[in-house]
């Protein structure tokens, strides 16, 4: 339960470092040897050769990488349900609808579940329609309790006045960019042991992670027995 609160609470730890992926760099060859000359007193000196082309290879930032579109299906897909371990990807900023909530790890998943329960009934009562699988982005955390936002991704965006003032639900997106996305397959309650081989990968790879992260359930929490369970846990690279 701790590894998450570390993670969010001491941004990670790995601020100023970057992924170990190939860097953008130019090689130059070495330049190509000039062949003798005679010196003829009324000439002048023979120009210097050419420099040499250099090569250029492409940033990492420039990459093509697999697009994270937090499935705007709303239902699970092959690709979702297939554990990965560190998978790079590009995450697409998505406006999503959302309840804040907070809880305490001991409780977590009943938490999610029941912020998640509030936020469909919002929705459903609205007559708003979800497009994405349902979602919990962590902002905040310490040892004992942490912050999120319960959300989904709308099929459409509602029309103004929709959710009045005082209306729980709340407007934003998903972050976006560089991101490393992890599976966890079993009972929440072991998803700690998860995040702590994340928190040594980040290490190793020497990523530089935003503060918040975002999980995403193929297998609705709600419904799914606890064995059959599905956590997509996506980091963000600041």
């Amino acid at each position: 339960m701790f590894a998450r609160s570390r993670m969010l609470t001491r941004a990670l730890a790995f601020a100023g470092m970057m992924l170990a992926l190939p860097p953008a760099f130019a090689q130059t060859p070495p330049a190509a040897e000039t062949p003798p000359t005679t010196e003829t007193p009324a000439q002048n000196a023979p120009a210097a050769p050419a420099p040499a082309p250099t090569r250029q290879f492409p940033p990492a930032s420039q990459q093509a990488l697999p697009q994270a579109d937090f499935n705007e299906t709303g239902v699970a897909r092959p690709q979702d349900l297939e554990p990965v371990f560190g998978q790079e990807m590009t995450a697409l900023p998505r406006p999503i609808l959302y309840v804040d909530a907070r809880g305490t790890w001991e409780e977590a998943i009943d938490v999610i579940s029941k912020a998640l329960d509030t936020l469909y009934a919002a929705l459903e009562k609205a007559n708003v329609k979800p497009a994405s699988l349902p979602m919990a982005i962590f902002v905040s955390a310490d040892d004992q309790s942490f912050e999120f936002r319960a959300a989904l991704v709308p099929a459409a965006p509602p029309p103004a006045g929709t959710f009045p003032a005082d209306s729980p639900v709340k407007s934003g997106m998903t972050p976006g960019g560089r991101a490393l996305k992890f599976t966890h397959v079993g009972p929440y309650a072991g998803v700690s042991d998860t995040y702590d081989r994340i928190t040594g990968y980040l290490d190793e790879k020497r990523f530089d992670a935003q503060d918040s992260f975002l999980e995403e359930y193929p297998t609705d929490p709600r419904k799914t027995p606890p064995e059959k369970l599905i956590t997509q846990i996506y980091v963000f690279e600041k």
